[in-house]
């Protein structure tokens, strides 16, 4: 568990800490001390109650974020008074929807009729021949494409984990569009807009069930995995990394 201390100039570190965690690592575990308490970390009985620490208060304030109050370390399980009884303010992602449903649209049509930015684009997206296929021939070898007939890609590139000609260590590894992954490049782009980080990606955990989580590099691309489609060798426009975001759009 990553501990955030909280001291004397306990505001500018708090802040500087958290930062830093939204930057590079998930905030899910990140208790708030308070050494003002004898057990020094901030207690709660539910998320509304942190919402009363300047600490927390001040974090939460970017809309990427959010408070909650939890046993330290828990999951939901065990005994029901105890878990009560331990409960602490953390700071995790903001659990936003990237689901299409959320935001008057349909998950296998869209809605041309929508006058909101991601479903029309990703209405658009799902409409277009010849969008979601692999690469064509004389563009195999390329990054995000098979392999070239004789088993080769283009300079400087090698063949990935999702057998698609890459770069070495990339951030994210490219792939080749699928019917089976169609409009999952809109999906992701929504949530990296959202939170102004490339980590996102949108997360299905059943039929219409879509939420905005950091990548898993071990989970299935479309279920949280960390890859990036690649559409003729070219990846879709990138998202910019630093500002803060508008408050989370409203779902219809």
């Amino acid at each position: 568990m990553t501990w955030v201390p909280v001291g004397e100039d306990r505001m500018s570190r708090l802040c500087a800490t958290l930062a830093a965690l939204i930057g590079f690592s998930q905030l899910g575990c990140s208790a708030i001390l308070n050494p003002e308490n004898s057990d020094e970390v901030l207690r709660c009985g539910n998320a509304d109650d942190c919402l009363e620490f300047e600490e927390i208060a001040a974090v939460v304030g970017d809309k990427r974020t959010q408070a909650t109050c939890a046993a330290p370390g828990g999951d939901g399980s065990g005994d029901f008074t105890e878990a009560k009884e331990n409960q602490v303010c953390s700071v995790t992602d903001f659990q936003l929807s990237c689901a299409i449903k959320s935001y008057g649209g349909d998950e296998s049509t869209g809605n041309a009729q929508s006058n909101r930015i991601y479903v029309q684009t990703f209405t658009e997206a799902i409409n277009k021949a010849g969008l979601y296929i692999p690469c064509a021939e004389d563009r195999r070898g390329s990054r995000g494409c098979k392999a070239k007939l004789d088993s080769t890609c283009d300079a400087g590139l090698s063949l990935n984990a999702f057998g698609a000609c890459d770069v070495a260590n990339p951030e994210a590894p490219a792939v080749e569009p699928t019917p089976d992954l169609k409009a999952l490049d809109v999906r992701d782009q929504f949530c990296r807009s959202y939170f102004w980080d490339d980590d996102f990606v949108c997360a299905s955990s059943g039929t219409s069930n879509y939420l905005c989580k950091r990548c898993d590099p071990a989970a299935p691309i479309g279920q949280g995995g960390c890859a990036q489609l690649y559409f003729g060798g070219a990846p879709p426009p990138s998202t910019p990394t630093t500002a803060t975001p508008a408050a989370p759009p409203k779902p219809t």
